[in-house]
């Protein structure tokens, strides 16, 4: 079965069964062979939207640092474009703005972006083994490096380049309720892509994540999954900024800042959840951010 006939054929398969579809062309290809060995990241971000400036509702503020990591497996209820029911992974992005933009604001709403800058471990950026998705259209961003900044796309036939954009298309699209059926084939693919793998040793090793172009800025900037237990043990929330949303366009969304906060104390263990001290709100100035 070609790709394009998964694809086509997904609303009638379970996620198991695209799975081993997927598994299949992506081994034909040679895709799956494609994996980062060094990836560093600067920092990530992510963004969560709420009803409140302080929380969700009066009886939900947000206090503790919990609220912006990833969020417990027993609240996830839904397909996510790389998760299964009942399954947390840790998205992100590499830049602030299009963390925003990929929580679909809606006006009125506030947005709390929380940065997360990696633990230096002797003055070294922890590294990850990290699958990338789209190579085509990730090798076109502006200044983001990765392994596949000098691999030779001229060197891999149609067939590959075919597969790649379409793999892009089910990463970049946002899906209607009538399509969402093919978070179905993404999940697949995703499980592909963090399975692990054996090296020419015949050792086995584990992926830590996955990236892959941003839904709505993919000339910019990637996003950034990771399994969860990575990003605890190797991040940390540096900041967070809570914005407004004044207004939503066709092109583009206004906003403005209205509150800042930073983590309390050190952990003892990764999994440790610091409270947040808030500073007093502000009425910071309109910026205008291009979809």
């Amino acid at each position: 079965m070609t790709f394009k006939e998964i694809i086509n054929n997904a609303n009638d398969l379970s996620i198991d069964e695209l799975k081993k579809l997927v598994s299949n062309v992506l081994s034909n290809i040679n895709y799956g062979s494609i994996y980062c060995t060094n990836q560093t990241f600067n920092g990530l971000y992510r963004a969560r939207q709420h009803n409140q400036i302080d929380g969700q509702n009066d009886d939900y503020i947000f206090t503790n640092e919990k609220e912006y990591w990833n969020p417990p497996k027993e609240y996830i209820n839904r397909l996510g474009r790389c998760n299964d029911i009942g399954e947390s992974m840790f998205y992100s992005s590499n830049h602030f703005e299009t963390a925003i933009l990929e929580v679909r604001p809606e006006e009125g709403k506030f947005i709390t972006v929380a940065r997360f800058l990696p633990n230096l471990k002797d003055d070294l950026l922890p590294s990850f083994r990290i699958k990338p998705n789209c190579i085509q259209h990730l090798k076109r961003i502006k200044g983001f490096k990765s392994c596949i900044t000098g691999f030779d796309l001229s060197k891999r036939d149609a067939k590959f380049l075919e597969v790649d954009n379409l793999l892009n298309d089910l990463f970049s699209e946002i899906f209607n309720n009538d399509e969402s059926y093919k978070y179905k084939i993404s999940n697949a693919i995703t499980k592909c892509m963090l399975a692990n793998s054996i090296d020419d040793a015949g050792n086995q090793f584990s992926m830590n994540g996955m990236i892959y172009p941003s839904i709505v800025n993919n000339l910019n900037s990637v996003n950034v999954l990771l399994k969860p237990i990575y990003a605890i043990n190797n991040f940390h929330i540096a900041s967070l900024q809570t914005l407004k949303v004044l207004e939503v366009t066709s092109n583009k969304m206004s906003v403005k800042l209205v509150r800042n906060g930073h983590t309390v104390g050190v952990k003892v263990h990764p999994s440790d959840q610091l409270d947040i001290n808030w500073h007093p709100e502000i009425d910071g100035p309109i910026e205008n951010i291009e979809f």
